[in-house]
């Protein structure tokens, strides 16, 4: 018996045998490796030869190993296509603040993270949204405390 990624938690019996490392499924390859199909691997690996292979360093989602799919980079970096392929790898964003980025040119952020607003394609600190986030954090303390002291 094989079971969705190998042994599930709390089996009493533990009958069923581990799938490949990274593998969801393994039903019909068997144990210590993984069934084929787009969604056989966890996120951020991509089947192989029965087995899950991880993508392309910063990627979320891959059909090759070593790859990436498009709009699938994490955070901070952008999509590279190979020339002809619908695939490619991840590279950093050139503002350590950007979270979405179109190339690592100064100037390409799409989309900066909390506390920064992106203004002419660069992150700057918003003063107003640090501001906001001090005085919410204070209000949420404040009621934390006022809330500990009603229990008492």
């Amino acid at each position: 018996n094989v079971h969705n990624g190998g042994s599930f938690f709390g089996d009493p019996y533990d009958t069923c045998e581990p799938c490949a490392a990274n593998c969801r499924m393994c039903d019909k390859a068997g144990p210590q490796k993984c069934d084929p199909g787009p969604d056989s691997c966890s996120g951020g690996f991509a089947f192989e030869a029965d087995k899950c292979a991880p993508c392309s360093t910063n990627c979320g989602k891959c059909s090759s190993p070593g790859k990436c799919n498009p709009d699938q980079c994490r955070n901070g970096f952008f999509y590279v296509a190979d020339p002809g392929k619908n695939e490619g790898t991840c590279d950093m964003c050139n503002d350590p603040h950007c979270n979405t980025c179109s190339d690592d040119k100064v100037g390409s952020c799409l989309r900066c993270s909390f506390f920064y607003d992106q203004v002419t394609g660069s992150c700057k600190i918003s003063v107003v949204k640090v501001v906001v986030g001090v005085i919410m954090g204070l209000l949420s303390l404040g009621l934390c405390v006022a809330c500990c002291r009603a229990g008492s």
